[in-house]
């Protein structure tokens, strides 16, 4: 079959125009960008942990001596790098009357009978150890060991036996 030239014309115009939508729908369907915020967030918890040793009074008290029995005991702290920890203790089981948390009197029970002691911040047992906001403090260095120096002052007289008391430590970080 032999094509006319308006035929030839017709066939070329044709292929003409449907290149010519086929690259219109092209254009059509190239990619667009779009784009969102992504918000990425993790909370990170200090992790800490706390032994504490007893403030055992090993020496055994003697009714009425005069001279103090002294004691020490320890609380290790151990946190993540880089923060301070604030120690408190509390007044324990069985607080004298008047006791407050700023100013605590300890004392150890035997039943119905007790005897007065107290914890202290320093060697020289002249800062008794609290429950406020600024008790011993530690250093950034972990792990951190607080000695806590007990005292039973003299001459206190008691019936003997087995005496004890219960302080809850508080270590704010």
């Amino acid at each position: 079959m032999k094509l006319t030239s308006i035929a030839k014309s017709s066939i070329v115009a044709t292929l003409a125009a449907v290149a010519l939508a086929w690259t219109s729908l092209a254009d059509n369907a190239t990619a667009s960008t779009d784009f969102t915020v992504m918000n990425v967030a993790v909370a990170v918890n200090v992790r800490c942990s706390v032994t504490a040793g007893s403030v055992n009074f090993a020496s055994t008290y003697v009714s009425g001596q005069v001279a103090n029995l002294d004691a020490e005991g320890i609380i290790i702290v151990s946190c993540d790098a880089g923060r301070k920890v604030n120690i408190k203790l509390n007044q324990g089981l069985n607080p004298a009357p008047g006791s407050t948390d700023n100013s605590p009197l300890r004392r150890m029970a035997n039943g119905p009978n007790l005897l007065t002691y107290n914890l202290y911040e320093d060697v020289a047992r002249t800062v008794v150890w609290d429950n406020r906001k600024n008790s011993v403090r530690s250093t950034r260095v972990y792990p951190f060991t607080a000695i806590i120096y007990g005292r039973i002052p003299g001459s206190q007289m008691v019936t003997p036996g087995y005496y004890s008391d219960t302080v809850v430590g508080t270590v704010n970080y």
